[in-house]
């Protein structure tokens, strides 16, 4: 890859330098969705559906999800274990005129 046409941002960064947007989207992508919903995604912590969680603990994948859109992702390239939140993501574009996602996963063992 050619890297002088690569600009590499920092999600914190960008986060800090917009969080009112960022976290309005948080709190949209929040009730567009019910806790089963968002509890099928903990998966992404290591957590089993099955586990009681937090109330950050259920907050976690909103902003993962967030995070594709704000930081204007047109192709997801994630391991499996956050498939999950990945399909949050494409299902958040049926409740407005956002472009889907490309999703690749892949399994986090490179050999």
């Amino acid at each position: 890859m050619d890297l002088k046409n690569v600009k590499f941002l920092w999600a914190s960064d960008e986060i800090n330098n917009n969080s009112h947007e960022y976290w309005s989207l948080v709190i949209d992508i929040a009730c567009k969705f019910n806790v089963d919903r968002t509890t099928r995604c903990s998966t992404i912590m290591g957590r089993s559906e099955k586990e009681s969680l937090l109330t950050s603990q259920l907050m976690y994948p909103c902003m993962q999800c967030a995070d594709i859109f704000f930081l204007k992702a047109d192709i997801c390239q994630l391991g499996m274990d956050q498939r999950k939140v990945n399909m949050l993501a494409r299902e958040y574009c049926d409740f407005n005129t956002r472009k889907k996602p490309v999703i690749i996963s892949h399994s986090k063992n490179f050999k």
